[in-house]
């Protein structure tokens, strides 16, 4: 009768490792079969050393060979593992960084919309802070700084509404970079291919900074991008280790026109503090 119930469980364990594989090698070592998968073999083994060899004095063989045979199969998917793991990490730090640039590609697809809202969310709020270890912005992706002396230098006529989010990268104390994003509404479409250039002012009692921002091409990606309007979307990635020790108003420059807000940026003893009057 016992000889029998350990027949029947190992049966029942080998067609439900058979049919749970598809009946195929790749998906029997699955990522997400490979625990099951080895625990059935384990009782297999178990079952077949107890069921044959339950009278042999020398069964203690078997146990070794099956142990040995066990833990190589971990071990092997252990290297795959940690393979795989290394190859995602990859992915994700590529990707982590492709959103500080274009604020896109973050790894949710498809609820990519929804994946930049909780990022943009957790970084402005301070619930979260990226590990800036992994952020490498190359020099040429970061926005230009230009000193034309008539450039942005009078205020709008028809000021323009606007919503930005600004993220301090780098250690919390002191930041390598600041990042702007947001959108200006209410322009009229630019009908050539190139669309006209914004600008992000950061103005001081000793002058001022312009960067050119960079244009968005994924619109509808940002947290700002409203319906039923126009739509002109900016990112500027800004050194903040580069500016100089003082407290900024945030401007932004469309069509030479200036438009100053109630946003400030306060750097002091290379610390970052944003400050909304």
């Amino acid at each position: 009768m016992k000889e029998d119930v350990k027949l029947v469980v190992i049966i029942v364990t080998a067609i439900a490792t058979l049919f749970r594989s598809g009946l195929g090698e790749n998906s029997v070592f699955a990522d997400r079969y490979k625990i099951h998968s080895l625990t059935m073999v384990l009782l297999i083994y178990i079952s077949l050393v107890d069921l044959f060899y339950s009278r042999i004095n020398k069964k203690w063989i078997f146990m070794a060979v099956m142990i040995m045979i066990t833990g190589s199969m971990y071990l092997v998917s252990y290297i795959e593992g940690k393979q795989k793991l290394g190859f995602s990490k990859n992915i994700l730090v590529w990707r982590m960084n492709q959103w500080l640039d274009q604020n896109y590609n973050l790894m949710a697809d498809p609820f990519q919309n929804q994946a930049n809202a909780i990022m943009t969310r957790a970084l402005t709020s301070g619930l979260y802070n990226l590990p800036y270890q992994l952020i490498n912005i190359p020099d040429k992706k970061y926005s230009p700084s230009i000193v034309p002396p008539d450039l942005c230098n009078r205020e709008s006529k028809k000021p323009f509404e606007s919503e930005f989010n600004i993220i301090a990268i780098g250690p919390k104390l002191s930041p390598f970079l600041v990042r702007i994003e947001g959108m200006i509404y209410g322009q009229e479409s630019v009908l050539s291919g190139k669309p006209e250039p914004i600008h992000v002012i950061l103005s001081s009692n000793k002058g001022m900074y312009i960067f050119t921002a960079h244009s968005q091409e994924h619109l509808k990606k940002s947290i700002h991008y409203r319906q039923a309007m126009t739509n002109n979307g900016l990112l500027a990635l800004i050194p903040f280790n580069k500016l100089e020790d003082n407290v900024y108003r945030i401007g932004l420059c469309y069509k030479d026109g200036a438009v100053f807000t109630n946003h400030l940026i306060i750097k002091q003893n290379h610390q970052f503090k944003h400050v909304v009057k």
